[in-house]
C-alpha cells in the first residue's frame, strides 16, 4: 500500500472514535490508538500527559522537550450524527467527522513520524532528529488543557505548525477572541402598562446598537474586529414586561484593537449591566516574512508547483499559545470541505502533495 492509501486507512480508524468533549473514554481511546501506533512504528520517545481529563501525546527524538519544530494535530472533534463516525470513501472523497478537521492531518503526521524513523535523512545527509509531534484532545473547546498545558510544562520549539485544514495555504495570523455575557436589568410591569416598567430587552437592543456603531458589521470578508450575538434570553410570560435579559457576545478582534478597550466599550454601551468575561485570548500574530514561514512556503512551491497564499484567519487555533510566547506559529494542512457539517469530507488526491510538502520541509531543517 502506498503512503496515501496508508494515510486514508489510518484516518478511517481515527474517525471511528467518537472523540468529542463529552465522551472522555473516547478521547482516551483515540489517544491510546495513536500512542500504540507511535510506540510500535517509530523510534521516538512517546510521552503521555493529562490535564483535567484531556489526554495529550508528545513524541520526540530522545525525549527532548525542545525540538526545532513541533507539528501539532488535535484528535477531538465536534459532535456528529452516528453515521459520521463510520468512514466512507466515495469518488476520491473520504467522508466522516474529523475527515477535514483534522484527523486526516493527524494520520499524515503519524506516517511522517514513522518514515522519519525509517529514512530520516535531510538534504545534507544528516539524520533528522529535531522534529517533534504533538497530539491533543481539547482544541474544539479552547485548547487550555492541551497545547496550553504542554507549553506551560516546557514543551517549546522554534516553530510551531498546527495542522488545521488550510487548503495548503499558510495562515500566519488570526484574530483574538472575547466571549462576554451581558446581563441587563429592567423593571417588570404588566404588559398592558409598559410605561410602568422598563423592558430589559429594549435596553439590551439599545446597548447592541451602540456597540455596533463602534464595531460595524462588515458586509463582506474584512480584517476588522467583529461582534456576533450568539444568544439572547429573557422573559417568562407574554404579558409581563421583561425584567432581565442576557446577551452572549462573541468578539473576534484584530491586533490594533486592545481587548481591554473592547471590554471597556462593552461596559459603556450597556451602562449598569453586569458584564462577565468568559474568555479572553490573544490572536496568533506571526510575521508573514518570518524565516520559518518562508521556508515552509518554499517547500509548498517546490512540491505543489505554486506559492501558497499567506493568509490571516478569522477563527482561532492552538497556535495562538505559542505566538503569545514569541514563538512563530502557523496553521498548515489539507483542503477543507464541510467543516462541522453533516457532509464533512477530505479529498484523497491532494493528500500525497500534503505529505510530500511535510517531508520536503523536514528534509531542509
Amino acid at each position: 500500500m502506498d503512503i496515501v492509501g496508508e494515510i486514508v486507512e489510518l484516518t478511517k480508524k481515527l474517525i471511528e472514535f467518537e472523540s468529542i468533549a463529552g465522551k472522555p473514554q473516547q478521547l482516551k481511546a483515540v489517544v491510546n490508538f495513536v500512542e500504540d501506533y507511535l510506540t510500535k512504528n517509530t523510534s521516538l520517545k512517546v510521552t503521555r500527559l493529562e490535564s483535567k481529563g484531556k489526554p495529550s501525546l508528545i513524541a520526540t527524538f530522545g525525549g527532548t522537550k525542545t525540538p526545532k519544530v513541533f507539528f501539532h494535530d488535535h484528535l477531538d472533534v465536534v459532535p456528529g450524527k452516528p453515521e459520521q463516525f463510520i468512514p466512507l470513501v466515495k469518488d476520491d472523497r473520504l467522508y466522516g467527522r474529523g475527515a477535514s478537521d483534522t484527523k486526516t492531518n493527524g494520520a499524515a503526521l503519524m506516517m511522517l513520524a514513522r518514515e522519519l524513523g525509517r529514512q530520516g535523512i535531510n538534504n545534507k545527509g544528516q539524520v533528522i532528529s529535531n522534529v517533534g509531534f504533538m497530539f491533543t484532545t481539547d482544541e474544539e473547546i479552547g485548547g487550555q488543557n492541551g497545547v496550553k498545558y504542554l507549553l506551560d510544562n516546557g514543551y517549546k520549539c522554534q516553530f510551531f505548525v498546527t495542522c488545521e485544514p488550510s487548503r495548503l495555504n499558510i495562515v500566519y495570523a488570526h484574530k483574538g477572541i472575547i466571549w462576554a455575557k451581558v446581563k441587563v436589568k429592567g423593571v417588570a410591569s404588566h404588559a398592558s402598562r409598559p410605561w410602568d416598567g422598563t423592558n430589559a430587552s429594549l435596553k439590551a437592543y439599545e446597548g447592541l446598537s451602540r456597540l455596533y456603531k463602534i464595531y460595524p458589521l462588515p458586509k463582506k470578508e474584512a480584517w476588522r474586529t467583529t461582534i456576533n450575538v450568539g444568544y439572547i434570553s429573557g422573559g417568562d410570560a407574554f404579558n409581563r414586561v421583561m425584567s432581565e435579559c442576557e446577551v452572549k457576545l462573541d468578539i473576534r478582534f484584530i491586533e490594533k484593537d486592545s481587548p481591554n478597550d473592547i471590554i471597556s466599550n462593552i461596559k459603556k454601551c450597556f451602562p449598569g449591566a453586569q458584564v462577565e468575561i468568559v474568555e479572553k485570548e490573544s490572536g496568533m500574530d506571526t510575521p508573514a516574512g518570518d524565516k520559518w514561514v518562508r521556508q515552509l512556503a518554499a517547500s509548498v512551491k517546490r512540491i505543489a508547483g505554486k506559492s501558497p497564499e499567506l493568509k490571516k484567519g478569522h477563527g482561532a487555533c492552538d497556535g495562538r499559545f505559542y505566538s503569545a510566547m514569541g514563538i512563530p506559529a502557523v496553521e498548515f494542512g489539507t483542503p477543507a470541505h464541510g467543516l462541522h457539517t453533516d457532509e464533512e469530507y477530505v479529498l484523497i488526491k491532494p493528500l500525497e502533495t500534503f505529505y510530500k510538502i511535510l517531508w520536503d520541509f523536514v528534509s531542509c531543517l
